[in-house]
């Protein structure tokens, strides 16, 4: 699980339209998903060495939020927040006040968790990052957009901020007027060995956001 499995699915376990029979099976798949072992010992040790684990320690973040939602076990709860300091280590050292994608995974990470524990501190950094979603023209690449749509969704969401509403949309806009579509309906962010490539993570993020738009 490099990304978000349980994350994700931590919204179909908690949502009504699926059955009983269906949510076991979503909770086996998310229990039985595994981890890069070197970054799960990192965040075991407390170890503040990040700094070749991000983006990825504050995706794993997230994912133990949603396994902690599945679970119920407390030792996922603190296994994400140890990835969440990792991640947040990392990014305060870059001292970057620039709006990318690592800052709208972690602003995701922070969010996640503040909905989880209700711990002001991550609310205000979610807050934080996202006062940079002001201003998303400097939103270049297909995987930032996407990350920074779906982090404004998030905050709007968690804040009923309309500020966040909006800045969703404009990026949305964004990718459909600066991104070709394949023929298919699938955006495509990279070219592998000539061959398009279509990442199903972004598509299917970006199919659900421009669903609710």
């Amino acid at each position: 699980n490099d990304f978000w499995n349980c994350r994700l699915m931590a919204e179909l376990y908690e949502s009504a339209d699926f059955s009983s029979l269906e949510k076991e099976q979503i909770k086996k798949t998310c229990l039985t998903g595994v981890y890069n072992p070197r970054l799960l010992a990192l965040a075991k040790t407390d170890s503040k060495d990040g700094v070749n684990t991000f983006p990825r320690s504050a995706f794993y973040a997230s994912d133990f939020v949603g396994r902690y939602a599945i679970s119920s076990k407390k030792e996922d709860l603190i296994t994400a927040q140890s990835f969440y300091t990792m991640a947040l280590n990392v990014y305060l050292d870059k001292n970057s006040s620039q709006i990318d994608q690592d800052a709208c995974v972690l602003g995701i990470a922070a969010a996640d968790l503040y909905k989880t524990t209700g711990q002001n501190g991550y609310f205000d950094f979610a807050r934080l990052l996202g006062e940079q979603l002001r201003t998303t023209e400097k939103l270049n690449s297909f995987e930032t957009k996407t990350f920074c749509a779906y982090f404004a969704d998030v905050l709007y969401k968690t804040t009923n901020d309309g500020v966040y509403r909006l800045a969703k949309e404009s990026i949305l806009n964004s990718l459909r007027t600066n991104f070709d579509v394949a023929g298919d309906g699938c955006f495509w962010s990279d070219k592998q060995d000539g061959k398009t490539v279509k990442t199903t993570l972004l598509n299917a993020i970006n199919a659900f956001l421009f669903l609710e738009k």
